[in-house]
This record gives structure tokens, C-alpha cells and sequence, in this order.
């Protein structure tokens, strides 16, 4: 079974593109879905993921992955979350999204990313990248400015990504 983080993530990283849009400008903020849903991309989503809970009082990379990738195969990777917030339920109170980044670096460490999601007003992220050479790239997911209110709980998220492989054996 899929948990709703993870299928939201799994919906996200194995759609079809049917638009342009600016990652750099905020992502799916001023859209509706993420495009026409590719099932057998849904089935190699579902598969490869990373899921959990963040308590979020923290502010750094959260997730670091290592993922090969094939030439002219795009990689499209989906972070989502779902925040938990005891008072919020019960009230009118506004709710404060956790802010996340989703960047694709060509190595570990390197200054600048070759794709990225930066978009703060969604609980979804997601970034495209179509490699020119077979190797690996890095994923990593950031959380910014550290949440302290007292009434949020966890986020529970899911990383999921289609077109590229845990092993370079595939």
C-alpha cells in the first residue's frame, strides 16, 4: 500500500509533461496537476523511493541520493510531504507548508545544480533532467528555515523518481 505522501510523489514523478513551466520561477504553483499520468512510469516510481518523517526544527540537506542515469533518458524526480499539525485540525489557524528544495547536481558537493525545484508555496516539488552522457547525479532534497511552532508535528514525505536506476546494472 501507498501511503498519501508517496503516492502524491509517485503521481508527480511519472507524469507526462503537457507544458512548459520555470522550476526557477515556482513549479506547479500556478497549475493543476502535473500533466497526463503515464502508468507503467507510475509501476518504476512506486519502486524507487525514499520515504519518512521529519520533525522539522532542522535546516539542511535531508536526503542525499545517488541515481544512474542513460543518455537522452529523462530523469524526472517528485518530492512531496504532508504536514502534521495537532491544533491546526481544530481550528482556522493558518498553516505554515514547510519549505523544500529538490536539486540535481552532477557530483556531490558541486557549487551549482543542473536542475532544480525550488518553489515555497506547494507541499510538491518536482525536477526534470535529460542527461547528455550515461553516469550518475545526485538528488537532494533541503529543508529551509527550520519550523519551531509548537502545534507542528511531522512532515511525512516521499521521494520518488522515474528514468533513472539504483545500480548502474540496472
Amino acid at each position: 500500500s501507498l501511503s498519501p505522501e508517496l503516492a502524491l510523489s509517485v503521481v508527480t514523478s511519472s507524469a507526462q509533461k503537457t507544458y512548459d513551466y520555470s522550476a526557477t520561477t515556482g513549479g506547479f504553483d500556478a497549475r493543476v496537476g502535473a500533466g497526463v499520468l503515464d502508468i507503467d512510469r507510475m509501476f518504476e516510481a512506486a519502486l524507487n523511493y525514499i520515504d519518512g518523517a521529519n520533525d522539522n526544527d532542522y535546516e539542511g540537506d535531508i536526503i542525499t541520493k545517488k541515481i544512474y542515469v542513460t543518455a537522452g533518458e529523462e530523469l524526472q524526480v517528485g518530492f512531496a510531504w504532508l504536514i502534521t499539525a495537532e491544533e491546526v485540525r481544530n481550528s482556522h489557524a493558518d498553516l505554515h507548508i514547510t519549505d523544500y528544495d529538490v536539486k540535481i547536481y552532477d557530483y556531490l558537493y558541486a557549487d551549482q545544480p543542473i536542475a532544480s525545484s525550488t518553489s515555497t508555496n506547494s507541499n510538491v516539488e518536482v525536477v526534470r533532467y535529460t542527461p547528455q552522457y550515461d553516469g550518475q547525479v545526485w538528488v537532494v532534497v533541503t529543508q529551509n528555515d527550520p519550523i519551531d511552532w509548537s502545534y507542528i508535528e511531522y512532515d511525512y514525505y516521499a521521494l520518488t523518481y522515474a528514468g533513472g536506476m539504483e545500480t548502474p546494472y540496472g
